[in-house]
């Protein structure tokens, strides 16, 4: 989830960046996209790298790509691992569902090519270093295929200024604006 107040310091330096005015509607658009896909650190490197590559305004596919190829993938895998074998470890055994809900597809796919929840379960120490190998080379293969598979389905975060209500009156105001258009 990406602190709100980050997230509009990170939309105002885009806007000096590109010389774009950040009117409400598009706080509200990039907000909605990112705010479930991003973290706030994920965040800041995203808008770090859109200033320093981009050359007009980018939209938020380009700032989540971006944001989610942060650092060596081998060392996001390592980091899902650990993730999911500190739940095993504390006792609270995971399924293939709930890994592909809490951290994404690429992990789902690396947990099952490592064996799974038996795996993760029971594994003898001898065992462990096969086991991440494993889950490793197939997690940063899909990421490789396809990066926005490494992402947490996720909710939308509470906190961000993004209601109902707001979404409705939006979306109202594009489809009179398209009405508007084709008149």
């Amino acid at each position: 989830m990406i602190d709100v107040v980050r997230f509009k310091a990170g939309m105002v330096a885009l806007g000096v960046g590109f010389n774009r005015e950040i009117t409400a509607d598009v706080l509200d658009v990039y907000g909605r996209v990112l705010s479930r896909r991003l973290d706030t650190k994920q965040w800041e490197r995203a808008v770090t790298r859109a200033l320093e590559a981009e050359r007009f305004f980018p939209p938020p596919t380009v700032l989540l790509r971006y944001g989610i190829a942060d650092g060596a993938p081998q060392a996001r895998a390592g980091e899902a691992y650990a993730a999911i074998l500190s739940r095993f470890e504390g006792g609270r055994a995971m399924g293939p569902r709930e890994v592909r809900e809490q951290f994404g597809e690429a992990a789902f796919d690396a947990f099952v090519a490592a064996g799974g929840t038996r795996a993760f379960e029971r594994c003898e120490p001898r065992d462990e270093p096969f086991r991440l190998k494993r889950f490793v080379e197939a997690w940063t293969e899909t990421v490789d295929q396809s990066p926005e598979r490494a992402l947490p389905e996720g909710d939308r975060p509470a906190g961000l200024p993004f209601t109902t209500d707001e979404a409705a009156k939006f979306l109202g105001e594009v489809s009179g604006i398209a009405r508007e258009g084709a008149a």
